[in-house]
């Protein structure tokens, strides 16, 4: 249940707008993505906060699960023609996605994905993985070392 409105975190289909993101990669193990994933939010957090100091996009976390690794991207919208100066930048194109909010008491986030797996075939769609496996936004004034409230997002194709 949420703690702000008392109802519950339904999945809904929505749309995000062709967009750059600019920020931080990193490769490695299940065992240390975790830490790794903390260490790159914050320093997404920070590097947006220089970048654009009146308008504070959400960081945006990227997930690609590969055969022997774990990618993360963590970054955050970049305006057009926006200097991304020593930042690693990705251009995504409009996608739509399964979108819900976890919020910090609902226990598991892999727990969360799951449900939303379960009702993509109800909704018609499927799991579109062309770009990366999953997103997830955290507000803006996110802690890295308690980040347990964000939206997660599937990509999905009709």
């Amino acid at each position: 249940m949420c703690q702000l409105c008392g109802g519950a975190h339904d999945a809904a289909l929505v749309t995000r707008p062709a967009h750059r993101l600019a920020g931080f990669s990193w490769l490695g193990d299940a065992d240390a993505a975790a830490d790794a994933m903390r260490n790159m939010l914050g320093r997404a957090r920070a590097s947006a906060d220089a970048a654009s100091p009146l308008w504070r996009s959400p960081t945006v976390c990227l997930t690609w699960s590969l055969e022997d690794d774990i990618r993360h991207f963590a970054g955050f919208a970049l305006d057009e023609g926006a200097n991304a100066s020593g930042l690693e930048t990705i251009e995504l194109p409009e996608m739509e996605f399964l979108s819900r909010w976890h919020g910090e008491g609902d226990g598991a986030v892999v727990m969360s994905y799951a449900a939303m797996f379960e009702i993509l075939p109800a909704l018609g769609r499927s799991w579109e993985t062309r770009h990366f496996h999953h997103r997830e936004e955290y507000p803006p004034d996110v802690d890295p070392a308690t980040a347990e409230a964000m939206r997660i997002m599937l990509p999905v194709k009709a």
